[in-house]
């Protein structure tokens, strides 16, 4: 198949230069005939025959001009598509001001309290409110309740299936944004704070495993290899798998690493990146309960010491870090700081750990 497009593209490109001689060829004959009878001056006849030589030779490069636009035509209609798409910059503008234009007026009120200025942002808290969030296969996107988390916690939401959980990480992680009524998006992060989003579908970059794992690293120290290593084998990544943090090998990551592997290089990156705040969608799923309980206690000491792998002694210099994740066992609302329950029923409101049971996931499920 390939060859034969191969051959009928050399066929596209010397079309035009067979047609050039067919013409040649036709003038060289009748263009002769009128030398030989005198109708035409042999120097006039010369000029002619080298006119449309020369002729040929300018179609044809024309030719392989159009055909080298042809091939790239698809592709150019189809960036020309995604360049013309809708953005939701008016819409991150609105929420960036709202945000912006709550956390002075926070950060004011709690000064006016007596607060120390050197400390506001630390003590600025996350709001959850009443919001409309895209539910799958519901129409009815109104969550109503509210929840207020502190930075600097482990906080676990969970609920039944589709019925806002997984949208409202999304919306905390700065993936989707909430319908806004008069200018209130129904939720507040602090403008400071850098926020990640950790899908649980695992996603990689063509580049090396160190170039996937420091990915999203905004201060450079964050992804040197020692910390990138120390990080990864915290998480309790393979050995085997170590070992491409040292190679220039650029694989298709997706098809080299199993999917629990996949799962614990996602933690990784993000943990590299440390951002201030970190949400996660269901992180252990596919780990064994070993393994799963390992990165819960990582996670723990990410929020517990403002980062993994930084300097201890200089955590007091460092802002709040504060994991949000979505969970599915009892195992890890164990770990949790605070619970945040979330379904159509009964919207966003907090519960105590203490009443989160494996039946309570039983149910949810059932």
């Amino acid at each position: 198949m390939v060859a034969r497009a191969q051959w009928l593209q050399g066929g596209n490109n010397r079309l035009p230069f067979w047609i050039a001689a067919l013409l040649a060829a036709y003038y060289t004959i009748v263009g002769g005939m009128q030398v030989l009878d005198s109708s035409l001056s042999l120097a006039l006849y010369l000029c002619n025959l080298y006119t449309l030589t020369q002729t040929g030779s300018i179609l044809g490069q024309i030719a392989r001009i159009i055909l080298e636009l042809q091939t790239v035509d698809p592709a150019l209609q189809r960036l020309s598509e995604l360049e013309n798409l809708p953005t939701e910059f008016a819409q991150r503008q609105v929420l960036w001001q709202h945000g912006f234009e709550k956390t002075k007026q926070l950060a004011e009120h709690m000064v006016e309290q007596g607060a120390n200025l050197a400390v506001v942002s630390d003590n600025l808290p996350i709001l959850l409110g009443d919001m409309k969030l895209n539910l799958l296969g519901s129409k009815d996107k109104d969550i109503g309740g509210s929840v207020k988390v502190k930075q600097g916690q482990l906080v676990a939401f969970l609920g039944p299936p589709d019925e806002g959980k997984e949208a409202l990480l999304k919306v905390l992680g700065g993936v989707e944004i909430p319908e806004a009524s008069e200018g209130d998006p129904g939720f507040y992060m602090p403008s400071h704070a850098r926020v990640l989003h950790v899908s649980p579908k695992p996603m990689f970059v063509k580049g090396t495993l160190l170039e996937n794992l420091k990915y999203g690293a905004k201060v450079a120290e964050d992804g040197e290899l020692h910390r990138v290593s120390s990080i990864c084998r915290r998480l309790q990544l393979d050995e085997d798998i170590l070992t491409y943090l040292d190679s220039a090998e650029v694989q298709d990551w997706s098809t080299v690493l199993r999917m629990p592997q996949q799962q614990l290089c996602m933690l990784a990156r993000a943990l590299v990146a440390n951002p201030e705040v970190v949400c996660m969608d269901t992180p252990v799923s596919l780990l064994s309960p070993d393994v799963a309980k390992n990165v819960m206690e990582c996670l723990q000491l990410f929020v517990r010491e403002r980062g993994l792998e930084q300097d201890p002694e200089k955590v007091h210099l460092r802002n709040p870090r504060t994991c949000i994740f979505t969970c599915t066992s009892v195992r890890e609302t164990d770990f949790a700081d605070q619970v945040v329950y979330v379904s159509k029923a009964h919207g966003i409101c907090r519960v105590l750990k203490d009443g989160v049971t494996p039946n309570t996931f039983l149910q949810l499920n059932s």
